[in-house]
């Protein structure tokens, strides 16, 4: 079915996308060859099937060779004999093909998005598969009902998700948008809303939402303008069932300078009052919720220098570090654009500590974790050889 559906399209007017090659190398990991590569091809074909009416899809397909921290993993759960119940409830079961790590064409295959547009002149409405982003913080985005941070794969477009869209402009700068979706499995649905005023320069924005995977619902406010420098502040206030409501927000500034091609500084605070204050570090292998915050401190500043050095050349630079207990992390990058159509980035991506150990630099003994065997007895693995000092990341992409 999906085969028949893409010889139509690609017959539309509409094809697109990228084929990519990324190389990623590691240090401080226990490997004879500390390297993975990945091979992506991402098409994107578009139909229309009336003059309001546009049909979309996105094919993810992809292969990996080499070492990686989870199959290491793997290696030595299964060295140490770890009940394959625990292993599967952290996702740390054994692929089926050793080389390319396949056990399921949904390892190297997937439809990431499939959307049908219906457009009208008092609204658009997307139902299928399809990406959401809310916010206008710098990479970290609390007001959003579907969060990720990408941060450390800057090569990867946002997880598509199955939802319902509907977007009513008001006039030229007002609108409101609203969604109903649900998981992958269609068990528990999803519900979220955003009203949007643009006055003094600035999009006022009131969000709400409502997930039934953790009974949690969302209320906050989302304000972006410029006044002589770019600002923004997001918060939100979760509300779980049943428990004590908590709060994060990010606020932040931008400033363009007018030198070389460009220069943008940012600077940003982000606040998780659900985060940890002092204490050990979280353990690798602690389960994260759903929805949860990808950061476990309270308190974190990113700063980020963007600099266009010539059309086709740039270079980046970014530093987040734990206010609390002073681990940071920081991506340097560089893009080069090469004859219209390729692009050229290498990146690295270094732990640091201002202080001691702790969050995004941990210590040698918060890599040490105990799990069950399968004869009941506690395995004691040691982590260090398997969480990289630095990474390494150079890919190629060309855009068609």
């Amino acid at each position: 079915m999906i085969v028949v559906l893409l010889a139509g399209l690609a017959m539309a007017q509409e094809v697109d996308g990228f084929v990519e090659l990324r190389l990623q190398g590691y240090t401080g990991v226990d490997a004879a060859v500390p390297l993975f590569a990945v091979e992506r091809f991402r098409p994107s074909f578009s139909a229309p099937l009336s003059d309001r009416v546009v049909l979309a899809t996105t094919i993810e397909a992809g292969l990996g060779q080499g070492w990686s921290a989870q199959s290491a993993f793997a290696t030595l759960a299964e060295r140490e004999k770890v009940s394959p119940v625990v292993l599967e409830a952290l996702g740390a079961s054994d692929a089926g093909n050793a080389a390319f790590g396949i056990s399921s064409a949904s390892d190297y295959l997937a439809v990431d998005r499939l959307t049908i547009d219906f457009q009208w002149k008092a609204a658009d409405l997307r139902v299928g598969r399809q990406a959401l982003n809310w916010g206008s913080g710098f990479a970290v985005n609390p007001s959003d009902p579907f969060p990720e941070l990408l941060l450390t794969e800057p090569w990867r477009p946002r997880s598509g998700i199955n939802a319902a869209r509907l977007d009513i402009p008001i006039g030229a700068l007002h609108g409101v948008q609203l969604v109903a979706g649900s998981d992958d499995a269609f068990l528990h649905p999803r519900l979220a809303g955003r009203a949007t005023v643009n006055a003094l320069e600035t999009d006022w924005s009131l969000v709400g939402a409502w997930r039934d995977e953790i009974d949690e619902g969302i209320v906050g406010l989302d304000l972006k303008g410029t006044l002589g420098v770019g600002f923004w502040l997001e918060g939100v206030v979760h509300l779980p069932a049943g428990e004590e409501a908590w709060e994060e927000l990010v606020t932040g500034l931008d400033y363009s300078v007018p030198v070389l091609q460009s220069l943008v500084l940012t600077a940003q605070y982000y606040r998780n009052g659900s985060g940890r204050v002092g204490g050990p570090s979280p353990s690798p292998l602690e389960p994260r919720q759903a929805f949860a915050p990808a950061l476990s401190g309270r308190d974190y500043l990113l700063t980020a220098v963007a600099a266009g050095l010539t059309p086709e050349l740039s270079a980046n630079v970014l530093w987040m570090q734990n206010l609390g207990d002073g681990t940071a992390f920081v991506v340097p990058s560089a893009s080069v654009l090469a004859s219209g159509s390729i692009d050229i980035s290498l990146a690295a991506q270094i732990p640091a500590a201002t202080r001691g150990p702790g969050e995004l630099k941990p210590a040698r003994r918060d890599l040490r974790v105990e799990l069950p065997r399968t004869d009941g007895s506690l395995a004691a693995l040691d982590l260090d050889g398997i969480v990289p000092a630095t990474t390494l990341i150079l890919w190629t992409r060309f855009n068609f």
